[in-house]
């Protein structure tokens, strides 16, 4: 029996190390896209190459460190080999049929890998040169922080087809997966040397539980597309898992460190928000070592936050620095002269002139909605675990505004303030531990005035996550604890099953009206002339297909107004061509 337990723990080591490979991929298309950047190199094949390459002697490297034997390096090339394969399926079969995904996030990735310097060179100038027109200014793809877009393009540059580039979103979900296993794993699973039935119960639930926290509402609301709010939580919970990793751990854990260093340079160039996602919960590990008195822990921890702020401005010189040159805000466009409100227009009506508690209560409490200010509708109250029909249009939509964590959100999150009254910890040190992240958690929400809006607030799906790790990792808790802890993971495995349903059915039709319109344009023997192009998804695959297409500019289309019609198959009703379907 013992050796099945052995197997267990071995499998645990594995599953990190294969998932600790692909962060190093991953960093390492980041790091050595920027880096080239500086140096006036553009994203080229082979940062790709060799960010595979330093995947793969991550993953030995991690067996070594794990003394696991040569057969188990094996077993993880085949895995690593395997689930980068399955994520560039995945990239292919779905399609990204979100406005922000086909427009901005998508215009970086393909100018990006066709060789536009974000440091260097304007990106409107460059982009009137690749296609011989003018555009209206791309503030987004030039102002914003850049990581998805960095990592993607890369992608892009490799296999030359846009949708395979949203690979890393399975691949970063993956990396979250097999770290979170292997942390529960330590939290959960007693060190008897015996594979009893307590331990295998454990092991199950370690599974599951690990599952849940990647699957997030948010993260699976946008896994299909370019989105990047769920990159937001995925590296951040990647930080609180590694400090985790740290307070468990009987010795120094330069492996976890190395995640937080990781993570947080890649968290912090996600958005401009992002930032905050690493300020806060590193300053609060910082006060937590102090009181502690963990000075080896202190440390390490200050030494690794002086290595993430040296990245992060290196990294960031796009779009700090090149703010500041331009005489902006360093986050422009958000904060500054001339900034951008991009979020009044999109609270709902009826919530708009609430405090943020208010919108808070109301967004949880509500049916699913997705509605903006303009538009003449209420927000509906539900009892909680309640489901109405009108609810599930609105689940396939990639930034839900009302309720964005799923149709059973309320009734999770209130049961799962109900459990916490039951927890009772097995150590003063687990009692602090989680006291430290529960309180990192709702600070996080506290400080965040669009917590109310599940995208830009994905961490709280972490809250219920860990009230209910609380209650299985302790040997004091009685039946009745453990069967609200259960009941609370069945309801968040329905809401992600019924979530994806939806979700599904909104890419499946758009890709078939997509692929048909597309096939009938490959008839057309002349060029097709479009004007005002933003809704660069569609650019590409008409590239893609070798659809023959000039895009003009303001000059030629009023000169030739009666030519064109509106492209249906477009985002943007402004956005025309002058085909004439026969």
């Amino acid at each position: 029996m013992a050796d099945n337990n052995i197997t267990n723990s071995k499998f645990s080591d594995l599953l990190f190390s294969i998932s600790y490979a692909f962060l190093v991929f991953i960093f390492c298309l980041f790091t050595f896209s920027f880096v080239g950047f500086i140096f006036h190199i553009s994203i080229n094949i082979f940062y790709p190459i060799l960010s595979f390459i330093s995947g793969i002697v991550a993953l030995f490297f991690m067996t070594k460190y794990k003394a696991l034997t040569a057969k188990y390096f094996w077993i993880g090339l085949l895995s690593y080999l395997t689930i980068f394969a399955l994520a560039i399926l995945f990239g292919m079969k779905f399609y990204d049929s979100s406005y922000d995904g086909r427009t901005y996030h998508q215009a970086g990735i393909m100018l990006l890998g066709q060789g536009w310097n974000p440091i260097y060179d304007n990106v409107n100038v460059f982009a009137s040169k690749l296609y011989n027109t003018n555009f209206d200014p791309l503030i987004w793809t030039e102002n914003y922080t850049k990581f998805a877009e960095i990592i993607q393009a890369n992608i892009f540059v490799v296999f030359k087809k846009i949708e395979i580039a949203k690979m890393t979103n399975i691949i970063s979900g993956f990396i979250l997966l097999g770290y979170a296993f292997y942390v529960l794993n330590k939290l959960l699973i007693t060190k008897t040397g015996q594979c009893d039935k307590n331990n295998v119960y454990k092991y199950i639930i370690s599974g599951l539980v690990a599952l849940l926290i990647v699957l997030n509402p948010v993260y699976v609301a946008q896994v299909m597309t370019f989105y990047i709010d769920s990159y937001v939580y995925l590296y951040f919970m990647l930080i609180l898992l590694a400090i985790i990793d740290i307070e468990k751990s009987k010795a120094q854990n330069p492996i976890a460190f190395s995640v937080i260093i990781m993570s947080s340079v890649c968290l912090a160039n996600v958005k401009l928000g992002g930032l905050l996602y690493i300020i806060l919960p590193l300053s609060l590990y910082l006060v937590y070592s102090a009181y502690k008195k963990n000075w080896q822990n202190l440390k390490h921890s200050a030494q690794s936050i002086l290595l993430i702020l040296i990245l992060i401005i290196l990294s960031g010189i796009n779009p700090y620095y090149t703010n500041i040159k331009q005489d902006r805000n360093p986050f422009y466009p958000l904060i500054g002269k001339n900034k951008m409100d991009v979020v009044t227009h999109c609270i709902p009506g009826a919530l708009y002139e609430k405090n943020n508690i208010e919108k808070f209560i109301l967004s949880t409490f509500s049916r699913v909605d997705n509605f903006s200010l303009l538009a003449k509708k209420k927000n509906h109250i539900k009892p909680p675990f309640w489901v109405y029909k009108g609810e599930f249009s609105a689940l396939g939509v990639s930034d839900v505004r009302i309720c964005g964590f799923g149709v059973f959100w309320s009734g999770i999150l209130l049961l799962s303030i109900i459990l916490a009254f039951f927890i009772r910890y097995n150590s003063k040190e687990d009692k602090l531990l989680f006291i430290f992240i529960f309180y990192t958690l709702i600070l996080l929400a506290s400080v965040n005035p669009y917590c109310w809006w599940a995208r830009y607030a994905p961490h709280l799906w972490a809250i219920p996550i860990f009230v209910v790790i609380s209650v299985f990792m302790s040997n004091k808790s009685t039946k009745l604890p453990k069967i609200i802890a259960a009941i609370i993971l069945f309801f968040m495995f329905a809401n992600f099953v019924i979530q994806t349903i939806f979700v599904s059915q909104v890419e499946r039709s758009y890709r078939k009206s997509i692929s048909n319109s597309l096939k009938l344009l490959e008839t057309y023997d002349k060029d097709i002339k479009i004007y005002f192009i933003y809704d660069w998804s569609l650019i590409e695959k008409m590239k893609e297909r070798k659809i023959k297409f000039v895009l003009v500019d303001d000059e030629y289309y009023n000169k030739n107004k009666g030519d064109f019609s509106v492209l249906d198959i477009s985002l943007i009703k402004k956005m025309y061509w002058d085909y004439k379907e026969k």
